[in-house]
């Protein structure tokens, strides 16, 4: 735990918590069908945050 960037031990604790869930909850996805893998998650998540930036940035592209 000595490399984390915030140096208090509840927000590296609670980082770690919340991996941890995270983790669990896709394992849980996986297992009832309703992710049938990892990757295509995590292809799905990464195009669906891209395409919204692209999105807004089309629409505001000074951020304004």
């Amino acid at each position: 735990m000595r490399r984390f960037f915030v140096r208090w031990k509840g927000a590296i604790c609670h980082h770690v918590f919340c991996s941890l869930r995270a983790f669990l909850q896709l394992g849980v996805h996986r297992f009832t069908g309703q992710i049938s893998s990892w990757y295509q998650f995590k292809r799905r998540f990464v195009d669906q945050a891209l395409t919204t930036f692209i999105q807004k940035m089309a629409k505001h592209p000074h951020g304004a």
